[in-house]
């Protein structure tokens, strides 16, 4: 019996319009929302224009680009069906906008969110290059066989996933999670105590 399955294989041929696309729309609504160059729009177009010809030239950047803009998407659709979810629950538009301008710990959540899918998309498009420096110290057997848990391998992603599932860092990270929770509550809110 036959399955269908979507062939989306040709949509590859596509990527430097969508890419010139989402360059050119962010960095349009930038000079926009900033006003770069005063109320002109005509320059604002031709500066997103010509910064989106720049991206499509540098396969660096466009590595950068098709690597993160799924994830924001992603992040950018499920904080969508929270906001669904929460409207569904009866919560009023201004109570959402109260909270979501309110609280800080809620806007350093979506900022580190963002910060790591960046590094990340960095990490696709510069990770591997950087390899060539630290092919001197690599620790392979004596048969020439990288070792299991090595990060000598060659492959950015295997070297970063053997870094980051390393017992020393997970330990390291676990440190850090319960010294944050010891701080949190060994100490007291801050209250302004200065006289005004």
């Amino acid at each position: 019996m036959a399955t269908p399955t979507l062939e989306l294989g040709f949509l590859q041929y596509f990527s430097p319009i969508f890419i010139f696309l989402l360059v050119f729309v962010i960095v349009y609504a930038i000079c926009q929302f900033t006003k770069l160059a005063g109320e002109n729009k005509i320059l604002h177009a031709i500066i997103a224009f010509l910064v989106s010809i720049v991206f499509l030239f540098s396969t660096t950047a466009t590595t950068v680009v098709t690597f993160i803009a799924p994830w924001f998407t992603i992040m950018f659709i499920f904080i969508l069906f929270m906001l669904i979810a929460y409207k569904l629950f009866g919560a009023t538009d201004d109570q959402i906008k109260t909270v979501i301008s309110k609280s800080s710990t809620l806007q350093y959540f979506v900022l580190a969110i963002g910060i790591i899918i960046a590094l990340f998309g960095l990490g696709s498009a510069f990770g591997q290059n950087l390899l060539g420096f630290t092919e001197d110290v690599s620790t392979t057997s004596e048969a020439g066989v990288v070792e299991q848990g090595s990060v000598a391998s060659g492959s950015y992603q295997q070297n970063l996933i053997a870094t980051l599932f390393n017992p020393k860092i997970l330990g390291m990270i676990l440190l850090m999670v319960i010294a944050g929770f010891t701080i949190r509550a060994m100490t007291p809110a801050m209250k302004p105590d200065w006289p005004e």
